[in-house]
């Protein structure tokens, strides 16, 4: 495992509803940062959210401008300088650096420290980064070994995937680096890993997974 994240050209993308969502802060946070995470690394993406942002742009471009106090700059930079806290030397990061910045930087201490669990009895290991109640949204980090399968689930809400390094295919396809996927709910499927990489991604889950009996 190297420690910076791959060159990628993804092949998936999320729909232009996930990009207007971001465009127009609607779209949940956690969701919204798998989109931008992949919308940093894909040309295709970037382009296509510039023009579903672009109407607000227009409309900015058409309002009436204001004239700022005399001393709002100043005010401003103070308030910069105040808030800002001492520069530290930063830590190993322990994601070995394939996390997206847009993502890490939005992660507490504790979320950052990856505390890896099993998934159930699988080879599957998940470190829990994040969670939103009021979206019923929980977002993991998710390693599986090369050849790994994770247990067969169905999924009682929406999931979006970014992978970050490897692959793994299911009922639908192929998924590679910096591939984006929405599953969505009620649909079920059984990832398997790639032979040639342990398979990292983030996964934003939707109120939860429903797990076959036999992979409990």
């Amino acid at each position: 495992m190297t420690s910076s994240a791959p060159i990628v050209s993804p092949r998936r993308h999320p729909g232009d509803d996930a990009l207007v969502g971001v465009a127009s802060g609607d779209l949940p946070r956690l969701r919204r940062l798998l989109v931008e995470a992949h919308v940093a690394q894909c040309d295709t993406c970037s382009a296509r959210l510039a023009a579903a942002s672009w109407p607000g742009g227009r409309w900015l471009e058409a309002a009436e401008p204001a004239t700022p106090a005399a001393d709002s700059w100043l005010r401003l930079t103070e308030h910069l300088d105040a808030a800002a806290p001492p520069r530290t030397r930063p830590a190993a990061r322990p994601d070995e650096g394939l996390v997206p910045a847009v993502v890490w930087n939005e992660l507490d201490d504790v979320a950052r420290s990856l505390r890896w669990r099993p998934l159930l009895d699988s080879s599957t290991r998940i470190a829990p980064l994040a969670a939103d109640r009021a979206d019923a949204l929980d977002l993991f980090l998710v390693r599986t070994p090369a050849g790994g399968v994770l247990p067969h689930h169905r999924h009682l809400g929406a999931e979006s995937v970014l992978v970050l390094v490897g692959s793994y295919h299911d009922c639908w396809g192929e998924y590679h680096p910096g591939d984006y996927h929405l599953s969505a709910a009620g649909t079920s499927h059984e990832p398997r890993i790639g032979d040639e990489a342990e398979c990292w991604a983030l996964v934003c889950v939707g109120q939860g997974l429903d797990f076959d009996a036999t992979s409990r």
